[in-house]
């Protein structure tokens, strides 16, 4: 079980992207992608990256960086947080923050459900990141 563990989450890994990209740009293109840590193309959605990306305030868009990361910390059960205070202001700009949520030492948390239920509505726009 450890070893098919070990190797599944060498295949999750490889799938997350090397380096994220600015809305702005990735929103310009005819078809935008990234790619990922296994040099795989990563496409992302362009209708997603418009209903997401389009209401956001210019400067916003511009300094965003995509995919947003929720970072998963095993010590930390059904929660996530956003470390990028650009993906914090464009979640409060959609109203995704729940009433009450503030940033604690760099760190907005969340609970994975609602973290799901956002990565559902924007496909694409966020990736998981086990730590």
């Amino acid at each position: 079980m450890d070893r098919w563990f070990a190797i599944e989450m060498g295949k999750l890994q490889q799938s997350i992207v090397r380096q994220q990209r600015h809305l702005g740009d990735v929103l310009a293109e005819e078809r935008p992608q990234a790619e990922t840590r296994g040099a795989d193309p990563y496409l992302f959605d362009p209708a997603a990256l418009r209903t997401f990306g389009e209401p956001l305030p210019l400067l916003t868009r511009h300094l965003l960086k995509v995919p947003i990361f929720f970072y998963a910390d095993k010590e930390a059960d059904n929660s996530v947080y956003v470390a990028d205070m650009m993906a914090v202001e464009a979640l409060s700009h959609h109203n995704l923050i729940p009433p009450g949520r503030v940033v604690r030492d760099g760190k907005l948390w969340l609970a994975m459900a609602l973290a799901g239920d956002i990565s559902r509505r924007y496909p694409t726009l966020f990736q998981f990141i086990l730590q």
